[in-house]
This record gives C-alpha cells, structure tokens and sequence, in this order.
C-alpha cells in the first residue's frame, strides 16, 4: 500500500529528537507562510504548488476553525529520507510538538490536515488519520473505497481494536476503518462538530469523553453501530 502520510505520536518515534536538524537541508525557501527546507540543492518549489499549498491551508484553517502562522516545511526526495529524519518511512509525516512537515512531495495535503490539525487537539491517531483522509483523499481512498475495504476488514474483527490500538494495526486496513468512520461523521454532523471533538479532547490522545459530550452517545456505541451498517 503506498503509504498516505501520518501524524506521528510519542509511542512510535521514541528516542526522536522534538526538532529534527535543519542545517541538513540544502537550501530554504519561503514563499507566504510557507517555509521549504530543500535537500536537493538543484530543487525548486513550483509557483503552483506554492499556491496549492497556500489555499489548501487556507480552506482547511476556515474548516476546522485554527490559524496556523507558520509551516516549516520538509521536502525531500525518498521515503528513506523522511525515514532518517524522523524515524519513520513513508511519503510524508507530520511531528505533533513543532508542527514539522517531512514529505516527498512539494504539496502533501494530507500532511497539511494534520498540520492545522495539531493546532485543535489530540483526540488520538485513529482521529487524526481519519480526519486527514476525510479532507484531503487521494486516488484510491475515496470514502466509497474506504467504506468498501472497512466492511471488508471489519468482518472479521471488531472496530474498537482499531480505535484503541490503530498502530498495531495493519496500516492499510487502519486507515481505511478510520477514514471511513470519520467521513461519515462529517456527513451526518458536519466537520465542525468534529473540529469540537478534537477542542475537547485537548492532549489527551482519548477521544471517550469527549465524543460523549459533543455526540452525545459514546464512542463504542457510535463505531459499532456504524460498523454494523456498512
């Protein structure tokens, strides 16, 4: 599976330094609130994905109700790149504590999620997946496809695993359940009742408490029942 992106939590990056180095980087360039740090020292960042980046930002801020002021910004050329840089291999993540992006592409709107994302709260990683693949889907991984591989991973074993222990989960499978569950929240309750359920969880990494008070039913409820309607 071609690895999406993701926000990494404390527990899969331990020993990581909270603000990887940047004089590894070749060159900075800063284009609005975008700084790029670029590894390839012949590497340019396009006008049009500046500009995609910017109004993608701008469109997720207006959605979910945060200001971000400044995106650091890490391209580089491999997924074992990003892998040296911050302990984990893929396409693209995004550190939590200093709101960081490492990412192969020049425009990752799904890092861009969880960058304006952090801002909100940590209501835990099966949220925060969820709500990036939600908002920015890729070729794929649309809510059609997602649904379909949910239904297919949950036939054999229970939603709830996925909540409390999305890491250990098989990241395909992971994903698919959690992009799926929280694209139909926003389709019956809307992104901003989401955006609340992250304010309310605040650091927590536990969505419980607060999923009771905005949803008013618990999270165990929902997630079954929405499972057992695919």
């Amino acid at each position: 599976m071609k690895n999406l992106g993701t926000i990494v939590m404390a527990a899969a990056v331990s020993g990581l330094s909270s603000t990887p180095a940047r004089a590894a980087g070749c060159h900075t360039l800063e284009t609005g609130r975008f700084e790029f740090v670029l590894y390839e020292c012949d590497e340019k960042v396009s006008k049009s994905d500046a500009k995609k980046a910017e109004s993608f930002l701008a469109e997720t801020e207006q959605a979910l109700g945060v200001t971000v002021a400044k995106v650091e910004y890490h391209k580089v050329a491999l997924p074992a790149q990003v892998d040296a840089l911050t302990g984990v291999y893929g396409e693209g993540v995004t550190l939590p504590k200093t709101g960081q992006i490492f990412s192969t592409r020049t425009f990752h709107a799904h890092e861009l999620v969880h960058r304006a994302a952090i801002e909100l709260g940590d209501p835990g990683r099966f949220f925060h997946e969820g709500l990036a693949l939600a908002l920015a889907p890729e070729k794929g991984w649309t809510v059609k496809d997602m649904q379909k591989r949910a239904k297919s991973v949950l036939a054999r074993k229970p939603v709830g695993d996925f909540v409390k222990n999305f890491e250990r989960m098989e990241q395909g499978d992971a994903y698919a359940v959690a992009g799926a569950f929280v694209s139909d929240l926003i389709a019956k309750h809307g992104v901003e009742r989401v955006a609340e359920l992250f304010r309310r969880a605040g650091r927590s990494k536990n969505a419980d408490g607060a999923f009771v008070a905005v949803f008013g039913t618990t999270l165990d409820a929902a997630t079954t029942a929405w499972a057992q309607a695919l």
